[in-house]
């Protein structure tokens, strides 16, 4: 997992743009609640979803399984927010790309 600043962000996006790039992208978070909320909507997560940890691993896990080649995951938490440094999300980040081939995880 990697955490890039905004100029590298804009290029990752930039990529995607010219389809370069298989990109994911997760906008928002505050606290661990409205990362859930981001995530769920960015990534359209199930309605079992139940906005914990181990949900959050399982249904981003079903989404690596479906992907074919590599891709990006990129998270943008609220700049100094508590989600930018919540030890828990960006562990199910860390875990999910270590154990997904193709994967790639960057938080903005």
């Amino acid at each position: 997992m990697i955490r890039l600043d905004a100029e590298a962000v804009d290029s990752l996006l930039v990529e995607a743009m010219h389809g370069n790039l298989h990109l994911h992208v997760v906008d928002g978070g505050h606290d661990r609640e409205s990362a859930y909320d981001a995530f769920e909507a960015a990534l359209d997560l199930p309605d079992w979803f139940g906005r914990n940890l181990d949900a959050l691993y399982d249904c981003l896990l079903d989404i690596v399984d479906r992907h074919e080649g590599p891709w990006t995951l990129l998270w943008l938490p609220a700049a100094g927010s508590e989600a930018a440094d919540d030890a828990g999300l960006l562990g199910v980040l860390a875990d999910l790309e270590m154990e997904s081939e193709g994967l790639t995880v960057a938080v903005g």
